[in-house]
């Protein structure tokens, strides 16, 4: 479960998100060009995916200096804001249509995030 801020430009309603989302799951969000291949339910889920990648790269980044910090023996109390819940997570999924991300919609905050 991760409480997180949407990005500024994607938040019109509800700036804070809660997504369920295995460790697994959440490392295929780092690699962009995966990214925007996806395809959603809703053209609005493109937000859900920029959403995703910046926690991507966030957890990644604090894992690696947590991960620094263990191996010199310092502590990592206040490093670590993105926790792991030991939760199995149901993977079964409906069949839906799905369709391409309308990325133009999100034009500006790919341009703030050097993303196309």
């Amino acid at each position: 479960m991760a409480p997180c801020c949407e990005p500024a430009g994607l938040a019109e309603h509800q700036p804070i998100a809660i997504l369920l989302i295995s460790v697994s799951d959440l490392a295929l969000f780092e690699n962009w060009p995966q990214c925007r291949d996806i395809h959603v339910e809703h053209g609005t889920d493109g937000a859900r995916i920029l959403t995703l990648r910046e926690m991507a790269l966030r957890f990644r980044k604090e894992q690696d200096k947590i991960a620094e910090l263990r191996k010199a023996g310092q502590r990592t109390r206040y490093v670590e804001t993105m926790y792991v819940l030991d939760l199995t997570l149901d993977k079964r999924a409906a069949s839906v249509p799905v369709r391409e991300v309308p990325w133009g919609r999100f034009e500006e905050v790919l341009k703030q995030h050097n993303l196309e």
